[in-house]
């Protein structure tokens, strides 16, 4: 049922701080399809309790979310942005609210794709059980770790089927662990590992050889040659996004006590057993 643009405005006008942004906010509402109006006052009226800023923004892009991806959908986009806002204050919600075609493709790749928290557990047993070293693991936007985190990505989604993005899970996880494990963190390491490019990148580039030959050799069960999906762990590392550089790439960070971090394994250069080297 279409709504009564005076009554809508009567219902606005206690939660926003003048006239013009009532009409512009009514406007948004009245140009939606009428099965979608009272669901977006609804939820206009009860974000705009907490901050009116938010309230606008949702009003502004509900009709594309709604277009997009559906009732849930727009529900999930908009308490998402809530929860930023309660962890972390209004600009970062603000941010999430604008950047609608980011969520989309998030919830696009989650739907297709295998998701961290559901290999976390999975995980964290079968690297204990390489050294009796626990681990933590997290996800984040940025694949690497600094000797006592191991981040991995949020989802991967590079095959259909989903024990295959779990081995790619595993192959990520496996070699950060042994980073760890085989000395890349020792303290006389670190003081000489360079901090300047080129050199960094070189650095990288040995290392990730050097772990390759130390899993191939202390644990040729991990990277089976039937455990592997098709086109191989290079192809799999090589399609996480953001994460995983090729050498060229290699970005140098550091973490609060000047370790700089490097990524899992440059893609194109981690080698399994199994697996054909070009």
């Amino acid at each position: 049922m279409k709504l009564d643009p005076q009554s809508l405005h009567r219902r606005l006008e206690p939660y926003f701080f003048n006239s013009r942004t009532v009409e512009e906010v009514a406007g948004y509402i009245l140009a939606l399809e009428p099965r979608w109006q009272e669901f977006v006052v609804n939820w206009v009226l009860s974000v705009a309790k907490t901050k009116p800023e938010l309230g606008y923004l949702f009003a502004n892009k509900a009709g594309l979310a709604l277009q997009t991806i559906g009732r849930d959908g727009c529900e999930n986009w908009l308490q998402s942005a809530l929860d930023v806002y309660f962890d972390q204050g209004l600009v970062p919600a603000v941010e999430s609210l604008k950047n609608l075609d980011h969520f989309i493709a998030a919830q696009r790749k989650r739907s297709r794709g295998l998701e961290f928290s559901k290999t976390r557990g999975v995980l964290q047993h079968f690297l204990h059980g390489l050294d009796g070293r626990r681990l933590r693991l997290e996800s984040g936007d940025e694949v690497l770790t600094d000797s006592e985190i191991l981040h991995l990505p949020g989802v991967i989604d590079h095959f259909p089927l989903e024990a295959d993005n779990f081995i790619c899970f595993k192959a990520i996880a496996v070699h950060q662990w042994a980073q760890c494990w085989y000395g890349t963190w020792r303290a006389d390491t670190i003081a000489q590992i360079p901090r300047e490019e080129p050199m960094l990148r070189t650095f990288h580039y040995l290392e990730t050889l050097r772990l390759n030959a130390c899993i191939e050799r202390d644990y040729p069960g991990t990277g089976a040659p039937d455990e592997a999906p098709a086109g191989g762990y290079t192809a799999t590392l090589a399609s996480v996004g953001g994460g995983v550089a090729r050498p060229g790439q290699q970005r140098a960070r550091f973490d609060p006590a000047q370790r700089p971090a490097l990524g899992p394994a440059a893609a194109g250069f981690l080698f399994l057993p199994g697996q054909a080297r070009s």
